[in-house]
């Protein structure tokens, strides 16, 4: 069985996201450490501006080219991690509905949804997945990506893109952004730690929790993260 790395999932980023976890874990660390998690989250943050904007505009309707958009994402999962999560839960979401294959219908027929076309994405698009599943090294180009999912079910391949812009975007709104914001509004150009804690607490919860894996205090911190989410809930 492949070892998992941090999880991140948008079917707990609820629990996992909010500001009070992130500011437990930063009240936990002394100034050195708190300044570069800050340092960490700001870099990463600002390096992916561009392609959070342009999923943003997506969110809203605009429509940016799917293999452009699909090139911009691949480049910002460097920069934050978790947006590879969301990148192959759109993918394994978009394989599990429209598959048609002999298999899959065997499945339905069971009242099952066919996991093992994602699996098989997930080990075919990275080296040593079934080592070290960390989907932080999930981001395969445009070129890459239709060439994968053309590898599972080629009847597939054509639509992949395209589904990914138009899910991703609005995933990335809904679970990013505070309740109480406006995607057409908000923008990552120049954001500082304030802003991002108000308006996006969702992305930031995700990569505190990434960052924290590296530390050396990482039981200690992921500890209080999660008794922090716990007392929250």
């Amino acid at each position: 069985m492949p070892r998992a790395h941090p999880r991140a999932s948008t079917t707990c980023i609820s629990a996992s996201s909010t500001c009070a976890p992130t500011c437990a874990t930063r009240a936990s660390s002394p100034p050195a450490e708190a300044d570069q998690l800050d340092r960490a989250i700001l870099a990463g943050l600002r390096a992916a501006a561009p392609f959070l904007d342009l999923a943003l505009r997506n969110a809203t309707g605009h429509a940016t080219p799917a293999p452009e958009f699909i090139d911009q994402l691949a480049d910002a999962v460097r920069a934050v991690p978790f947006l590879g999560y969301l990148y192959f839960e759109v993918l394994s979401e978009y394989l599990m509905l429209h598959s048609t294959t002999p298999e899959t219908k065997t499945y339905a027929q069971a009242g099952e949804l066919n996991n093992l076309l994602y699996k098989r994405l997930a080990f075919a698009a990275v080296d040593g997945m079934d080592q070290l599943f960390d989907l932080a090294r999930f981001k395969p180009r445009h070129h890459r990506l239709v060439q994968l999912i053309e590898g599972i079910e080629p009847a597939l391949g054509p639509g992949a893109a395209e589904y990914v812009r138009r899910r991703l975007s609005h995933l990335l709104a809904r679970t990013a952004l505070h309740p109480s914001q406006d995607a057409a509004s908000v923008t990552f150009q120049g954001a500082d730690l304030s802003m991002i804690q108000k308006t996006v607490p969702g992305l930031l919860g995700q990569m505190v929790f990434r960052e924290i894996w590296y530390m050396g205090r990482y039981r200690e911190l992921y500890h209080c993260f999660e008794k922090s989410k716990a007392l929250e809930a």
